[in-house]
């Protein structure tokens, strides 16, 4: 499909790069991935009214303890296409937000996904990431999320089995995860250390395909 490949620094390294960041760890964040994304239901079928709420459910009672366990409060930034009206009724408690992932990612002291393309966010800011799991994303969206927890080395935490949380064991867990962000950061996100992504796109471009700012094919 294509002639030509050429690796850049992915977005979220060029966002981060060109903007202030003002980093804290003030809040505990959790990246939604819906519940009823439409990749999950083409393959897996739409899942029931039953595995919904006990997903819900699931993922209120592990934010609620994840919250007084580091007296942290928690904000759950939204899928775009998520029903906010929803999570209104079971996360009432918490601080819900669409759009403003990235800067809450700033501000996180952890971050915990299933699955979600802003993740790349949160390892280039070093931050304590736990991968949340729970059966009741059926088979396709638990392979992606196995594949990921293991290709970005991040710790995981299964909703199904309900784990007591030992604050300071999951601490210092997190932040030895950390160390191994390098990796994944050098051979995925960063590919040209502090030349932006889309300066080299430009540049590309010039070069390859305008010849005294004449277009060619």
């Amino acid at each position: 499909y294509f002639k030509k490949i050429v690796h850049i620094n992915a977005r979220s390294f060029d966002t981060l790069a060109k903007n202030k960041l003002n980093l804290s760890e003030d809040k505990i964040v959790f990246i939604d991935t819906n519940f009823e994304h439409r990749d999950r239901i083409d393959r897996d079928g739409k899942p029931s009214e039953e595995l919904r709420l006990k997903y819900l459910n699931q993922l209120n009672q592990f934010l609620l303890k994840l919250s007084s366990a580091f007296n942290k409060k928690v904000v759950i930034c939204l899928h775009p296409r998520s029903d906010i009206n929803i999570y209104k009724k079971y996360f009432g408690k918490f601080e819900l937000c669409k759009y403003q992932t990235s800067e809450y990612l700033k501000k996180a002291f952890i971050v915990l996904f299933h699955l979600s393309t802003a993740i790349s966010d949160a390892i280039l800011l070093k931050k304590k990431i736990i991968c949340l799991k729970s059966n009741t994303f059926g088979e396709y969206y638990m392979d992606k999320i196995n594949y990921w927890e293991k290709k970005l080395g991040v710790f995981s935490y299964s909703l199904d089995e309900k784990k007591e949380i030992d604050s300071n064991l999951l601490l210092a867990t997190l932040e030895n995860k950390t160390k191994g962000y390098d990796h994944y950061i050098n051979n995925v996100l960063r590919a040209d250390n502090s030349t932006l992504g889309e300066d080299k796109v430009i540049d590309i471009v010039r070069k390859e395909y305008f010849v005294n700012n004449t277009i060619f094919e």
